[in-house]
């Protein structure tokens, strides 16, 4: 889409007809066949590899870049038909060099088509390949044999999925994984992803972290949300920068701070968390925004207090019959309590900026002597 300035309105682009995009990709090295409503690999596109017609044809770039998303491609679709029109047969050698169009290949976007799994041909050319999207599919596994290439960014999103399998055992490059959307309850032993940086398994059936966690150096966002999880995770993150563990069935606070230095975003909402151990709060952490809505806290650990850069807090929720005076000596510009069973700050003490106000002055009085007044957060 595009704005036509003489006309003052939104224009849909011209899309061009396969022959012709597969034309300009002999020259661009980059093909874009999206939402075409194809079943299958294009005649004209199969033929990239082996139509010598073009002047100086050996100086033209490979297939680098291949969009085939949002279409209707089944499994059978992205291999060579065994026959052409008129019944003729292809030979295997034929079928061979038709392959070759993925030889070559670093980007590969089948997402959003009707596929169950990923063909082994493919695996076993495209050699080259680092992203691969098969995001919206109907995909069960992926095969084991032959291993996959080395791949950098892996998208197997809103599949059909129930284990991490062990086809991605050999993927040590990978950097961004996303399994999120599927119906994964296992993960295979021997996973290691020492370079992932981005890690996303929301929306699955996890009851317990996967074991590789003890091991991402350079992990910088995690989203394990809309599982099941229970238990903590208590291994090292020293590039942790927000991490969404949000509607599990965590019990206690499951992440040591000072074993994530980085960590800036934290979402706790919707477990069952009753207790935050003051040991996991790590000392004067820099967190900025920390989200525990939806949990079972009555009070806060002294530690909590240390912050000095959490400018957002959502303790909504939660069973706080008192909320702690100490919380308005934090820069906080965002703080969020309702729902919760709390006679202080009265009804008539509306917003963020009140609350704070309102417990800042609380603070202010207990230090200049005034009457003692309920342990802060205490029920």
């Amino acid at each position: 889409m595009y704005f036509d300035l003489s006309s003052g309105k939104m224009q849909k682009e011209a899309v061009r007809p396969v022959r012709e995009e597969v034309a300009v990709a002999r020259r661009s090295g980059k093909c874009n066949l999206a939402g075409r409503q194809l079943t299958s690999v294009p005649e004209a596109l199969w033929s990239f590899a082996s139509v010598k017609t073009d002047q100086d044809w050996w100086t033209l770039p490979p297939l680098e870049r291949l969009d085939m998303s949002s279409n209707e491609i089944t499994d059978a679709g992205l291999r060579p038909a065994e026959t052409r029109g008129g019944g003729r047969p292809v030979s295997a050698e034929e079928r061979e060099e038709q392959m070759l169009i993925f030889a070559a290949l670093k980007y590969l976007d089948l997402g959003d088509n009707k596929l169950g799994s990923f063909p082994r041909e493919i695996v076993a050319t495209a050699k080259e390949l680092t992203t691969l999207v098969l995001c919206s599919n109907a995909i069960c596994e992926l095969h084991v044999t032959p291993p996959l290439p080395p791949l950098t960014t892996l998208d197997l999103s809103k599949n059909q999925m129930s284990g991490l399998p062990e086809a991605l055992a050999g993927l040590t490059s990978l950097r961004s994984l996303d399994a999120s959307h599927n119906r994964i309850s296992t993960v295979a032993p021997g996973l290691a992803f020492p370079h992932l940086i981005t890690l996303n398994l929301a929306h699955n059936r996890l009851v317990s972290f996967p074991a590789f966690l003890s091991n991402v150096p350079e992990l910088g966002t995690l989203d394990v949300s809309h599982n099941r999880l229970e238990g903590e995770l208590l291994h090292e993150f020293p590039s942790l920068t927000r991490a969404n563990l949000a509607t599990n069935q965590l019990a206690v606070f499951p992440i040591s701070l000072s074993k994530a230095p980085l960590l800036a975003d934290l979402n706790l909402d919707h477990n069952s968390i009753a207790e935050i151990p003051g040991d996991r709060l790590g000392a004067d952490h820099g967190i900025s925004e920390l989200r525990m809505n939806g949990n079972d806290l009555r009070a806060l650990p002294q530690e909590f207090f240390a912050f000095p850069a959490l400018s957002t807090l959502d303790l909504s929720f939660n069973n706080f019959r008192v909320l702690p005076n100490q919380l308005g000596l934090l820069p906080l510009r965002w703080l969020v309590y309702e729902g919760n069973p709390s006679r202080s700050p009265p009804p008539s003490v509306q917003g963020s900026a009140a609350v704070l106000k309102y417990l800042r002055a609380r603070c202010e009085n207990e230090a200049a002597g005034s009457p003692a007044r309920p342990a802060a957060g205490r029920a």
